[in-house]
């Protein structure tokens, strides 16, 4: 399943979808733990987990405000 079709099942039924959502929030966040020890270092599916958590964040608010404000913050 794409992150595109997760997002949009996601949107439908949150409850049900949680565990397809932390999974793929421990992928995002050791992906943005390499995107920080090698910036340069091209990973294709960096943006595909920016954008997925950006337009899920207001379904799971709880679990991602803080932790995506704070490292939003860092990055800049």
């Amino acid at each position: 399943m794409t992150l595109h079709v997760l997002q949009d099942k996601i949107k439908r039924q949150p409850d049900m979808y949680k565990p397809e959502f932390t999974k793929h929030f421990e992928i995002f966040q050791k992906k943005l733990a390499d995107f920080k020890e090698s910036p340069g270092k091209n990973d294709s599916h960096m943006d595909e987990y920016f954008k997925f958590m950006a337009h899920i964040s207001g379904v799971y608010k709880e679990e991602l405000a803080e932790y995506l404000t704070n490292e939003l913050i860092n990055l800049l």
